[in-house]
Parts: structure tokens; C-alpha cells; sequence
């Protein structure tokens, strides 16, 4: 009659932690030969993030290591293959790495400035346990990516040029930096004293989807400039306007509720 095999837990020799069920079969001579590092007794059952860690004074190197009778399975947490995170900064922390002359395997209770929550936010800040919102800093921090929003839809307003009808039609003006530039180049030249009669200067304008260089007496390049000038001033205006708003915003939603709108051209 041959003999039922029967079901071993083999440890780790180092951590004396539960690694895997095996089963050994009895010999010829009815003998079970039971592999090293095995435990006679099987792991008991353990939740997510716990580990059955054989305890025993039997060294495993004696004939009776792992009997029955001679040690018992005691349940560890294991954080091993678990995400976790700093306290101190919200980090996420790698097994084994020092912080404060201090490290974690992942292997027993959860050192207090480690935790399993991911930080939500650089605003939150780790106080009795959780992490806490500093709302004040996420709304200074908020208002400042806000200043800096309105700030970049100002330019880009700029940027997008404007409308003159210094030629008699309106037409429409670059006023990227180069242009600005070009511009104001431009009008100091009309405003030299001893002008030929007839002087006249290109600049770049499109109209009907048409651009091209066209000349300008000095009356009308000093137009296009003030209407230039006018758009730039206004959308400088409209900027600091908003800005203020935003800085004496009291909270999030108030802050949301201010946007860049394009000022009123006359």
C-alpha cells in the first residue's frame, strides 16, 4: 500500500519566511525525504501585506528543524511589493534606501515615516497619521500659475497684431517683437526733421489674406503706430487689472472664475 505524499512549506534560510507550498513523496522504503528549509507544519493562510515567518530556537541545520512541536508560524506584515511613500516629503521610498541614518526592508510594522498613501498633492503635508492640504499655500501657489496664465494670454493678444486704417482700408499689423520693433524704427524715421517731399516707407500689413510690403507716408506709419500703441496699452491695462483679481482672489473658485478677455479697441 503506498503512501499519501504530504505537503511541506518551504522558508527562505535566511528570513525564515514563508516562500511556497511543496509536496514530498514517501520512498520505496516509506521514508518521506523532506527537502531542506522546510517546514513540516503548512504556512497558515495570510491577508494581503502579511507574511507566515517560521520562529523556532531549532537551528535548521538539526534533524528535527522544522517539526512539529518544535517552532510555530508567526504572522509578519510584508510590504514588500507595496508602493511606499515619505512623510517627510511624499516621496516614494525604495526598499532598503536610508533616510536619517534609518532604512525598511518591507519586512515588520510600517515605521512611522513611512506610509502606504500617496501623497495627493505638494500642498499636503503629513500630520497625526494622513496627509493634511495646506489650502493657503495651494492657493498662493494657484494664484501665481493664474498671474502667470493671464500674463502669456496677454502677450499672446499682442502678439496676434491689430488693425489700422491709416491706408485709407483696414488692414491688419503684425506686433511680434521684431515688428514692435520695426514699427517704432519706422515712426521715428517719419518724424525726422527735413523729410523729402513725398517720403513714403514700406511695412509689412495684410488685408483680404493678402501680405506685402506697402508704403506709408509719414502720417500714416505714425498712425499705425498709434493704433499699435493703443492695442499694446490697453492689453498691458487689462493684464494688471486681472492680475490684482486674481491676487485678492479669498479662494479656488472665485480664482477659476477669472479669464483673459480682450479689451475694448476703439
Amino acid at each position: 500500500m503506498s503512501l499519501e505524499p504530504i505537503k511541506v512549506s518551504r522558508v527562505d534560510p535566511k528570513t525564515m519566511l514563508f516562500m511556497y507550498n511543496e509536496t514530498v513523496y514517501a520512498q520505496p522504503d516509506g521514508e518521506y525525504q523532506v527537502p531542506g528549509n522546510c517546514i513540516l507544519v503548512l504556512a497558515p493562510e495570510v491577508d494581503e501585506n502579511e507574511r507566515a515567518r517560521w520562529a523556532s530556537e531549532v537551528s535548521r541545520m538539526a534533524f528535527n528543524f522544522g517539526h512539529p512541536g518544535t517552532g510555530e508560524w508567526e504572522i509578519v506584515q510584508d510590504y514588500r511589493k507595496a508602493d511606499l511613500y515619505r512623510t517627510d516629503n511624499g516621496d516614494k521610498y525604495e526598499l532598503g534606501a536610508e533616510v536619517n541614518e534609518v532604512s525598511y526592508d518591507g519586512i515588520g510594522p510600517l515605521p512611522a515615516w513611512l506610509t502606504r498613501d500617496a501623497r495627493p498633492s505638494r500642498f499636503h503635508y503629513w500630520d497625526a497619521g494622513v496627509w493634511v492640504l495646506d489650502e493657503q499655500e495651494e492657493l498662493d501657489a494657484l494664484i501665481d500659475d493664474k498671474v502667470v496664465e493671464l500674463s502669456t494670454a496677454c502677450q499672446a493678444r499682442i502678439y496676434a497684431g491689430f488693425e489700422s486704417s491709416a491706408l485709407g482700408q483696414e488692414h491688419h499689423y503684425p506686433a511680434l517683437d521684431k515688428d514692435q520693433q520695426n514699427l517704432t524704427a519706422s515712426v521715428l524715421d517719419s518724424t525726422v526733421p527735413g523729410l523729402p517731399e513725398g517720403w513714403t516707407t514700406p511695412f509689412w500689413c495684410e488685408i483680404d489674406g493678402e501680405w506685402a510690403f506697402r508704403m506709408h507716408t509719414a502720417e500714416q506709419i505714425q498712425a499705425v503706430g498709434r493704433a499699435g500703441k493703443e492695442v499694446i496699452l490697453a492689453c498691458l491695462a487689462q493684464n494688471s487689472i486681472l492680475a490684482a483679481e486674481a491676487r485678492d482672489a479669498p479662494n479656488k473658485t472665485a480664482l477659476a472664475d477669472i479669464v483673459w478677455l480682450d479689451p475694448h479697441f476703439d
